[in-house]
């Protein structure tokens, strides 16, 4: 194994692991929630990008010889097409939680039924080649599922865009209007290099596969740099949106109050109802409506009103307390 080779595999992991480090410490500095959907949306795509593109590499360069280039590069898609899926489902998440709204249920049906159906597709197209062992038959209908997740992906970033045209806040709808230029530019570029420009028009896989990762590494920088930008430039803008429950965390040890509980008393005080909230936190309706019972009875509020209510007043209580102090 070429030790310049290695040294490239370990620079791009590490690049990897300083770009997730940097959005987590921007997250952990300013804990806006849609910080924490970028940190995952980041996480994953570096993650994809690296498995996709630093795993066909290492195949066409190390183990060419003892495995099927063709069949070994699909599988490597196979795995690496989830990671994508959750990546662009955490960048509608970190879209809608900007602009303050919440995604509707029917447009996560919408995107999980694409994804899924290409996810499948993609399985079913392996198979075929499998077990005729014939590229030229298929290869179209690889580039056409390539081409079907441009679609999807696209559709995310221009009906986003749409989206922002009721935004009253001039900065947020600046915000969101840049991130989407310059990403949907990146990914269309990233697109445009990794999927419809042939192998052979390079000296080596190596090579091929390099500028790849390269290319993707440098979009996510792009990207981070302008989240961190309007984040340092702009916070007091987001953190309008903090929530009362952020600042009486006090309250939990007082009312003896979970972490879960005081997870849905942020989302109830934001304004979700209870199926947004199963949504959101991945539980049963049911499961919401018996912790929404606990909480009343150790607040001994009897409704949402009066929860949202006695935060309020223990947070005015709290705030005049440590004036007097």
């Amino acid at each position: 194994m070429n030790l310049s080779s290695i040294f490239l595999y370990l620079f791009w992991t590490t690049i990897s692991i300083l770009q997730i480090v940097w959005v987590y410490k921007l997250y952990q500095k300013y804990q806006f929630k849609f910080l924490s959907y970028y940190l995952y949306l980041i996480a994953m795509s570096d993650l994809y990008g690296f498995i996709n593109y630093n795993g066909k590499s290492l195949l066409n360069n190390f183990f060419a010889k003892n495995v099927d280039i063709l069949f070994g590069n699909q599988v490597i898609t196979i795995v690496a097409v989830p990671l994508i899926m959750m990546t662009y489902y955490f960048l509608l998440l970190f879209l809608t939680e900007i602009r303050g709204g919440n995604l509707p249920i029917t447009i996560k049906r919408i995107y999980w039924f694409f994804q899924i159906a290409i996810f499948i597709s993609y399985i079913l197209l392996v198979m075929q080649l499998l077990k005729t062992g014939k590229v030229d038959p298929i290869l179209i209908y690889f580039k056409l599922i390539s081409f079907s997740e441009v679609v999807v992906v696209s559709s995310i970033y221009l009906i986003n865009a749409y989206l922002t045209k009721n935004l009253n806040n001039r900065i947020k709808k600046s915000f969101i209007r840049i991130f989407i230029s310059i990403d949907l530019l990146s990914f269309l570029g990233v697109v445009l290099f990794s999927d419809f420009l042939t192998l052979p028009l390079y000296k080596s896989a190596f090579v091929y596969y390099t500028l790849n990762s390269a290319i993707y590494l440098f979009s996510n920088f792009v990207s981070i740099g302008i989240v961190t930008f309007y984040v340092k430039k702009y916070r007091h803008i987001f953190e309008i949106k903090t929530t009362i429950v952020s600042q009486v965390r006090f309250l939990t040890d007082q009312y003896n109050i979970t972490n879960r509980e005081m997870e849905i008393i942020q989302l109830l005080i934001e304004g979700k109802t209870n199926n947004e909230i199963s949504e959101t936190l991945f539980i049963s309706h049911k499961t919401v409506k018996n912790i929404l019972t606990n909480i009343y009875k150790k607040t001994a509020a009897r409704n949402r009103v009066e929860l949202t209510n006695f935060f309020r007043n223990s947070h005015k209580k709290n705030q005049n307390e440590n004036s007097l102090s």
